[in-house]
């Protein structure tokens, strides 16, 4: 799965994700395979709050990161 996020300066980000197999059927569970290289360089705290944000968005999509 592609996550493609836009920054507030026109910037797009591309991290690709994958399922990771559970017992639970009812979990839908991802991990980050390819992080976009833009995003590693990331001041830490902006980098924190941009995963925050993504990962909030998959949780509102029904997967847990």
């Amino acid at each position: 799965m592609s996550v493609t996020a836009d920054g507030n300066d026109g910037r797009t980000f591309v991290e690709t994700y994958r399922r990771i197999e559970t017992d639970a059927e009812d979990e839908r569970r991802l991990e980050l395979t390819k992080a976009d290289e833009r995003v590693e360089r990331f001041d830490p705290a902006l980098r924190e709050r941009f995963d925050q944000a993504v990962e909030l968005a998959l949780r509102n999509d029904g997967y847990a990161v």
